[in-house]
């Protein structure tokens, strides 16, 4: 057999399919859970009554002791507001201030619920809570870069099994986001358009990889998937900021993501992933930067190969993910397909 590599449109890595890789095992099975065992506890600092561990909400839903959605600071920030912001020489090597911000959403009052249990409703609650913290974050000059990130399952960093999500801000604009901003700017610099856009439109009309869409957003399985059943959700509209969705669009969203949830739930029963947000870095430089989420199963360990050359081995090629999962467009959208002609 000869082996191709699929090259990541915004060159971060390589991929080459395996199918051979299929028979390692997998790292967690079913009911995959957390450090904590996924058991209620009254020291769990994110369950109702446990409020004590944390007495101020930054942000929430609903009324102080009938919460339905909370945001806390981190008690262990990566970093802090109260960090300084100086730049000094240790011999050779360069140190940076840590000023920011590291703030938890505890996404419900139930312990045991998972993300794949997750209605539409919570999805958008999430998601909207999460755009008014990056619309309030940015404000301090201080910070290049705010996004969000969710762990589930020990392999994938999960140290708890109570819902949450993570809001990061950083001083800076980090170095994978500034890859991919490199990126951007040679399309645009080469083509005069989008890359995101570009793949949207080539995806939508190809449609070999598509998981689900609706008239706002598009989910697929990308060309270059580095981890099985690795998705992607794109903004169909050119989109910098995650916080700049209308209302509308927000509710259209949390239908892909719990559409996306069922399916990983359906073939790889509940497996730990990491959900991130690739944000437009605050920099007037990342004016041409498209916003767009990631959704990475972490079902196989990390080999040498991955880490010595950026070089991924992955079983499962996107085209065959599209087949197992099934690609579905969204609730009342196969008219506007057939109308618009790409279907």
């Amino acid at each position: 057999m000869t082996t191709k590599l699929r090259q990541d449109p915004m060159g971060r890595f390589a991929v080459v399919y395996e199918p051979g890789l299929a028979r390692l095992p997998l790292l967690s099975g079913p009911g995959n859970g957390s450090a904590d065992g996924g058991e209620q506890s009254v020291a769990c600092p994110f369950c109702p009554g446990n409020e004590r561990y944390c007495q101020f909400s930054i942000d929430q839903f609903g009324e102080k002791k009938d919460w339905k959605l909370r945001v806390i600071p981190n008690r262990l920030p990566f970093f802090s507001v109260e960090g300084g912001e100086e730049a000094f020489p240790d011999g050779i090597y360069d140190i940076n201030g840590g000023a920011g911000a590291h703030e938890v959403i505890i996404e419900s009052p139930e312990h045991g619920l998972t993300p794949f249990a997750f209605t539409q409703a919570q999805w958008c609650d999430i998601f909207t809570m999460t755009a008014r913290r990056l619309t309030d974050l940015r404000q301090d000059s201080r910070f290049q870069y705010v996004s969000f990130f969710r762990n589930f399952g020990v392999q994938a960093g999960a140290a708890l099994s109570h819902p949450h999500s993570q809001i990061l801000a950083l001083p800076l604009v980090p170095p994978e986001v500034q890859q991919k901003l490199r990126a951007f700017h040679r399309h645009q610099e080469h083509k005069g358009r989008c890359l995101a856009c570009d793949i949207v439109h080539h995806e939508t009309s190809a449609r070999k990889r598509i998981l689900a869409e609706n008239e706002s957003f598009v989910a697929m399985a990308p060309y270059a998937s580095r981890h099985p059943f690795e998705m992607h959700v794109y903004p169909r509209r050119h989109q910098g900021f995650f916080e700049s969705m209308s209302p509308e669009e927000q509710v259209l969203f949390s239908r892909i993501i719990a559409d996306l949830m069922q399916k990983l739930q359906r073939v790889l029963a509940e497996p730990p992933f990491h959900m991130i947000l690739f944000n437009r870095p605050v920099p007037a430089e990342g004016s041409r930067f498209h916003w767009h989420m990631e959704i990475l199963p972490r079902v196989f360990a990390a080999t040498a190969l991955q880490e010595g050359t950026g070089i991924y081995m992955n079983p499962v090629t996107p085209e065959e993910v599209v087949k197992v999962a099934g690609s579905r467009p969204a609730q009342g959208f196969d008219d506007q397909i057939d109308d618009n002609g790409i279907g």
